[in-house]
């Protein structure tokens, strides 16, 4: 990917949909036991953070290094996290504590790159 503003694009719409997944969670924490809401939202933020994050890595390095991995694990426990809260809703602030975790992994990785 040659277009800087295209890259850049694609960076934003990346961390906008981790925030509204992220959102997503505490908004579900923050509710009663007792009311559901409809997750569809929170599946296309999710495939949404897919898209752009493997573009983005395609574009950026073609041989996926190493750091892709943990990022990817990271993304499948961020939703995985953010699902299980909306099925398992007497366990919504640990989901939200690990999803939070998976996310600090998912920085610290993207931006040391440690291997």
């Amino acid at each position: 990917m040659n277009n800087a503003f295209a890259f850049a694009s694609l960076h934003v719409v990346h961390v906008l949909a981790l925030l509204g997944v992220m959102g997503s969670l505490c908004y579900r924490a923050a509710l009663a036991r007792e009311s559901r809401r409809s997750g569809v939202p929170l599946v296309a933020s999710s495939i949404l953070i897919l898209v752009t994050g493997v573009v983005m890595t395609r574009a950026a390095h073609p041989s996926m290094p190493p750091w892709v991995w943990t990022k990817a694990l990271s993304f499948f426990g961020i939703v995985g996290c953010a699902f299980l809260a909306y099925r398992i809703p007497a366990k919504t602030s640990l989901w939200l504590s690990l999803a939070f975790t998976f996310a600090a992994v998912a920085l610290v990785v993207v931006y040391l790159r440690p291997f």
